[in-house]
Formats: structure tokens, C-alpha cells, sequence
């Protein structure tokens, strides 16, 4: 199976509505087809090099160590490429939608959790391991939205590690969160150009003029919910300063 295939029954999968095992099930089966012809990545590889369009064209994600390899023009599911560096520590995260992912290239090791605390408590997460999981060349996995997906990726040895990951429509935009479960915290992290507003909003509450007020009353309004929490509370330590 090539990626245009692949991205034809993929994105009709995607847009199916099944249930989330139906649609693992069967994602897993395309994803296996596509990554036995060992041809994707020498084609992501020498666009790296040879074409300056292909790196111009890259979305600016979360995760330093993530390659799009495509996006379906109408957002029902993407194909990226993480490569995961040996002795690098990559925090726990949930997901914002289900996924499939195979392996490779390398081994890496795959933790998940499951979350026991009931999310109330700001910045808290407590974790309990369920899984372990060694993924070489060929083995699958899957990831579910939100607190159902929360695990954590390492490479395992001195070679890095390659891993294909096909996500489905997210029910959550704009973060994700990091986890960290020996002190049982956890912090949201931000989509690259949203982080900066969000940047921004915060840095206005030590402002404490009346074009930042304005600034901020103005966010408060806007139809981005992570804008407008992060202008109202900028609103709000503004007033208690």
C-alpha cells in the first residue's frame, strides 16, 4: 500500500464514525499495509534534503521530534513521523484524539497510564502504571483521547528509534498536557503560535496599564477558550496587584 492509498481509506475510516475499537482496529490493519513497504520514509528522508518546499511546509507542532508526512485538507486525520532520540527524556502526555502507531525502526519502550485522580485540582495528576510494551519493527499500537491515551515514549539503546503514528479528528484543539508522574503534576502545553498569545496575555498582567486592560477585555471575548481563561485570569491578577 502506498501513502496515497493509504490516505484515501484512511480518511474515509476517519470520517466513518465508528467506535473508537472499530476504529483502531481497522487503522492498525492500513497502517500495518503501509509501513511493510519500507518505502515511506526514504520518501520523507530525501524530501528533508532535495526539496526546501517539504520543510517549508511543516506544521509547527508540539513535539520537536515529530515530521508531518501528510494532512488531509479536510483535517479528518494526519500522518507523522517521531523520532525518538536515545537518552532523551520525553515527558508522559495524553492525546486530543485516538491513533495508531507503528513501529519502524529501533525499539522503543511504551508506558501507559491510567489516570486515578478525578482531574479537579489544577496542575494535579495522580498516575498509575497499566502497561509496558517493547515496539520493534512491525508492532502496533494505539492511543485514545484524553485521559484514556496518557502514556509515554523512550527509545531503548544507543540508535534512535522511528516510529509512524496516523491520528484521527481530535475532540480537543490547541494543547495537550505533560505529565509527570512521580510528583504528580501536570501542566498543558500549547500549539507553537498559540503558546505565544498565550505568552503574551500572561506577561500583560504585570503591564497594569489601560491599553493592556483594554487588550485583555478584549481576549476575554474571544471565541478561543484557552484565550479568553488566560485574558480573564490575566484580568483578574491584574486587579490584585
Amino acid at each position: 500500500m502506498n501513502l496515497s492509498e493509504f490516505s484515501r481509506e484512511f480518511g474515509l475510516l476517519a470520517a466513518s464514525g465508528q467506535d473508537y475499537p472499530a476504529l483502531i482496529a481497522e487503522g492498525q490493519k492500513l497502517l500495518g499495509k503501509l509501513l511493510a513497504g519500507r518505502n515511506l520514509i526514504a520518501e520523507a528522508a530525501a524530501n528533508i534534503f532535495h526539496d526546501e518546499s517539504f520543510l517549508q511546509g511543516q506544521l509547527l507542532t508540539l513535539d520537536p521530534n515529530e515530521l508531518t508526512l501528510f494532512r488531509s485538507p479536510d483535517g479528518n486525520f494526519s500522518l507523522r513521523l517521531f523520532i525518538w532520540e536515545p537518552g532523551v527524556t520525553y515527558p508522559a502526555h495524553d492525546h486530543g484524539s485516538w491513533g495508531v502507531v507503528g513501529a519502524w525502526a529501533g525499539e522503543v519502550e511504551e508506558v501507559k497510564f491510567r489516570r486515578l485522580d478525578d482531574g479537579s485540582r489544577e496542575g494535579f495528576a495522580d498516575l498509575a502504571v497499566e502497561s509496558k510494551a517493547s515496539l520493534t519493527p512491525g508492532k502496533l499500537t494505539a492511543v485514545l483521547p484524553l485521559n484514556d491515551g496518557i502514556h509515554r515514549m523512550r527509545a531503548v539503546g544507543d540508535l534512535p528509534a522511528l516510529t509512524v503514528h496516523a491520528y484521527g479528528i481530535p475532540v480537543r484543539k490547541g494543547y495537550i498536557q505533560y505529565f509527570d508522574p512521580a510528583a504528580k503534576k501536570l501542566a498543558k502545553v500549547f500549539a507553537p503560535k498559540l503558546n505565544r498569545k498565550i505568552v503574551v496575555l500572561r506577561a500583560l498582567a504585570s503591564v497594569g496599564e489601560e491599553w493592556s486592560r483594554q487588550l485583555l477585555a478584549e481576549v476575554a471575548r474571544d471565541k478561543n477558550p484557552q484565550l479568553r481563561d488566560e485574558a480573564r485570569l490575566a484580568l483578574q491578577k491584574m486587579r490584585m496587584s
